[in-house]
């Protein structure tokens, strides 16, 4: 826990000098970003890799910038070292929706563009793929055609083959399956 605390401070200090060093935003008040509260997000999550949250009650379309932000949160996988690249993206990111961009629009696009490491931006499906497969715990199967997906909950014969409508069968995870 404590080693997260001081990668996440690592990591904020990083992002947050590198956005000084950023001409665009200089109109921001790029100091307030220390007093976000950056935390973590559930390890299960694996389709949000970073949040910014904000007080109950806040307008995202009236926003007063770091003030209206309850908390950063960021996926822990993306702390270690594999993945640093990417968390400082992810911060960056974050950051300019506590900023006050709430939106993805023309405005924060502009700016989201000025990360000096733009292939950064392209490690989400990664991410993604290499955070499911830690959450895999079942597989689903069909008896009649091979068919199979890995899944983090079971089905519960819930679920037909795309290919051929039978039912899927629950068969507990193995990476090598």
């Amino acid at each position: 826990m404590l080693q997260n605390r001081v990668m996440i401070e690592e990591l904020s200090q990083f992002v947050i000098g590198t956005m000084s060093e950023i001409d665009e935003f200089r109109v921001f008040p790029i100091h307030e970003l220390r007093n976000v509260k950056i935390g973590l997000l559930r390890m299960d999550s694996t389709r949000k890799h970073a949040v910014c949250r904000y007080h109950r009650g806040v307008d995202k379309n009236a926003r007063n910038g770091t003030i209206d932000v309850r908390s950063i949160d960021l996926h822990p996988l993306v702390l270690s070292e594999e993945w640093r690249s990417y968390a400082r993206y992810l911060m960056f990111h974050e950051y300019i929706h506590a900023l006050g961009i709430s939106n993805h629009g023309a405005r924060f696009k502009r700016l989201d563009s000025t990360w000096p490491r733009p292939e950064d931006k392209n490690l989400g499906l990664d991410f993604h793929r290499f955070a499911s497969r830690i959450n895999f715990k079942w597989t689903w199967k069909c008896q009649s055609c091979e068919f199979s997906t890995n899944r983090s909950k079971r089905s519960n014969g819930r679920y037909l083959c795309r290919s051929c409508n039978s039912v899927l069968v629950d068969v507990p995870y193995h990476s090598g399956s």
